[in-house]
């Protein structure tokens, strides 16, 4: 079965399915029943024409922007980010076998173009060029405006599209969505006329949609992560107050005490959030990227106004034990041995570490950076996310009974502290831990008898 979303497959002479597509075209602009050879999506998208009130014969679409007005669009796009990926994608086929690369935002108006010049040259005289519009209600069916209309990528192939004068060309393009929203911030095209039409397009600008899509995930857990760690700092101050962590649209990614919030959440015009099915509004503070922290009190100011009880510290135990038992707020947490070694890391250095740093420190590789990365993700989701970044620390007040009993083995001498023989981590063996094993090991050793006098 061929797949809907082609045009044209292998093997197919691209001058007689033209022919074909033509008579079908004449028939559904007469108002005739349109062909069963013609795709549903084409077929749908004509009768949208249609019902538009577009003429096939109509004028050309709109000029939305002049150039100059569309480059510094482009400019400030997402997309535009992604400029070398695109082109390392779809480049090569432009200039190699005569195509044209065209870029659009949401709406349809294309922003950028690059291509073959004779493609490009040809692209002009149907204004197939930066600042046009071509949504589909007013374009009719094409590859930037269906794509972008059904929300997958399509080649229209010839007379698929609506408007007669690009019978000539087959176009195919593809959605790019925003991962945070799920809507298509905008579209690519791999356009050519129709004796270069091959099926191999849809699959190129489909991977190069994708390929932008999944960078632009990387960017937002990258983000999140940030966004988590200021918000658990701001919760830590107040930890009688129930709060929020909360994207641009709704969605809570994090809450304390857990479950205390659901989403999505409905943004008040005069500023905070209502719960679904709620009535009171969340006050909220904003952050970054369009997030916010919501507060589950009538009031951010009056409530910061009243002197906070201080924060429960962690209190961290590592003697004798083969990984790390930690309290917070009156419960015990046991963690496996690697993230113990990590957290303890971070208890030894106050000041903060990064992550190459970390990754150093725990595995002898500073590029082992992904790993390191993974690990204090799960150890901030553990303990509450009580981490912050840039660079890696704990935050609030820590306890730690190696540190307590360092604190008192130098305070009083080996004779005045029981021994107990505990060790530090036994299966840790980052340079850090070993070198607190050794100082442990120096306090506990009594000093020798001075000599007598002679």
């Amino acid at each position: 079965m061929q797949n809907p979303w082609l045009g044209i497959s292998s093997g197919i002479d691209p001058v007689g399915l033209s022919r074909l597509l033509a008579r079908a075209h004449e028939r559904a602009a007469a108002g005739r029943p349109v062909p069963p050879m013609v795709r549903s999506v084409i077929s749908d998208s004509w009768a949208r024409a249609q019902a538009a009130g577009l003429d096939p014969t109509g004028p050309h679409v709109p000029m939305l922007l002049d150039y100059g007005d569309a480059m510094a669009r482009w400019q400030e796009h997402p997309l535009a980010r992604f400029g070398s990926v695109i082109e390392g994608v779809l480049g090569g086929v432009a200039h190699d076998v005569q195509h044209l690369v065209t870029a659009a935002d949401g709406d349809g108006t294309m922003l950028w173009s690059m291509g073959h010049p004779r493609v490009l040259a040809a692209s002009e005289s149907i204004r197939f060029v930066p600042g046009y519009g071509w949504d589909e209600e007013v374009a009719g069916t094409n590859g930037i405006g269906t794509a972008l209309r059904v929300d997958h990528a399509v080649q229209v192939f010839s007379a698929e599209h609506f408007a007669r004068r690009y019978h000539g060309w087959c176009c195919t393009g593809a959605p790019v969505h925003d991962p945070e929203t799920g809507r298509a911030i905008g579209a690519l095209c791999l356009s050519t006329g129709i004796k270069g039409a091959h099926p191999y397009a849809l699959s190129l600008v489909t991977s190069a949609a994708s390929t932008i899509e999944a960078l632009l995930g990387g960017e937002l857990a990258t983000r999140r992560e940030a966004l988590k760690s200021r918000y658990y700092e701001l919760a830590a101050r107040h930890p009688g107050t129930p709060s929020a962590l909360v994207d641009r649209t709704g969605r809570v990614l994090a809450c304390s005490p857990v479950g205390w919030l659901r989403g999505p959440l409905v943004r008040v015009e005069d500023g905070g959030w209502i719960a679904s099915g709620g009535a009171s509004v969340l006050h909220d503070e904003p952050l970054p990227h369009g997030a916010s922290v919501v507060w589950g009190v009538p009031e951010r100011r009056a409530a910061s106004s009243r002197p906070a009880p201080d924060p429960e510290p962690l209190e961290i135990e590592v003697l004798g034990r083969p990984s790390a038992r930690v309290r917070l707020q009156g419960t015990r947490v046991e963690l496996p041995p690697r993230r113990s070694e990590l957290l303890l890391l971070l208890a030894l250095h106050p000041q903060g570490l990064t992550a190459r740093q970390l990754a150093e420190e725990l595995y002898g590789n500073a590029d082992a950076l992904v790993t390191v990365r993974a690990e204090v993700s799960r150890l901030r989701r553990q303990l509450g996310g009580l981490l912050g970044t840039k660079p890696y620390r704990l935050v609030g007040p820590v306890r730690v009974d190696l540190l307590e009993l360092e604190a008192r083995l130098q305070e009083h001498g080996a004779d005045g502290t029981p021994d107990g023989g505990e060790d530090v981590l036994p299966g840790a063996d980052s340079p850090t831990v070993r070198g607190a094993r050794e100082r442990l090991r120096a306090l506990r050793t009594p000093a020798p008898p001075l000599p007598d006098a002679a």
